[in-house]
Parts: C-alpha cells; structure tokens; sequence
C-alpha cells in the first residue's frame, strides 16, 4: 500500500504548510480577493438601490470594458516585463481604485469645534 495518491498529496501540503513565505503569499492573495469581491458587490448593490437594474446593469458593464480593452495591451507589455515589478504594479492600482470608489461614498467628517451627535433633549417634565 505505502505511498497512495492520498499519502503523496499529504506530504506535498505538509511541505508547502511549513513554508511560511509562500503562506504569506497565499494569505496576501486571498485577503485582496475577498476585498475585490467586495467592492465589486458593494458597488453593483449601491448601484442597484440607486436606479434599479438597468444602474445596476451600467455599472457591471462599466467595470468590465475597461479590463476588455485594456487587456491585450497589458498583456503585450507583460510578456517584456518582470512578473513581480507587474502583479505589484496591478496590485497598487487595484488598490488605488478600490480607494477612488470609497472617497465619494464616505460621510463628511465634523469639524474639531462641532458635536456629531447631538443628546436628546430631556422632555420629562412635559410627560403627563
């Protein structure tokens, strides 16, 4: 019996466990995932309450034509460039606009001489 496909792959995710940049890699990677899943999601929700499923339709398609035509060109460029000097390059940029689309959304801060949030007024004495 000794070493089946199930020992092999074991042994191959025990090896890859213990290597910790590559863990570092993997973590990195699946936390900008989840954080562009959430941004794609919260923008086509935000859009939808907005003006229903044609906005909602605008914006999908408004998020995707870009990456469609700007792709054969990257792709070119890619294929002369370091692979590390790109993702990182992509990276920053994906995360540039993630920020872009956060700015308008945010509600305005309070000035440092104003209260937020104003306290209820007591209105004990006007209760029967």
């Amino acid at each position: 019996m000794g070493d089946g496909p199930g020992r092999r792959r074991l042994r191959a995710f025990s090896s890859l466990a213990g290597n910790t940049a590559l863990l570092r890699v993997l973590a990195a990677y699946v936390l900008f995932t989840l954080t562009e899943y959430a941004v794609w999601i919260a923008m086509l929700v935000f859009a939808y309450r907005r003006g229903g499923i044609a906005v909602g339709g605008l914006v999908a398609v408004a998020q995707l034509v870009p990456a469609a035509v700007v792709a054969p060109v990257v792709a070119s460029v890619a294929d002369r460039r370091s692979p590390v000097v790109l993702l990182a390059g992509g990276y920053l940029v994906q995360a540039a606009a993630m920020a872009g689309t956060t700015a308008p959304t945010r509600p305005p801060t309070a000035s440092p001489g104003s209260s937020s949030c104003s306290t209820p007024r007591s209105s004990a004495s006007s209760r029967p």
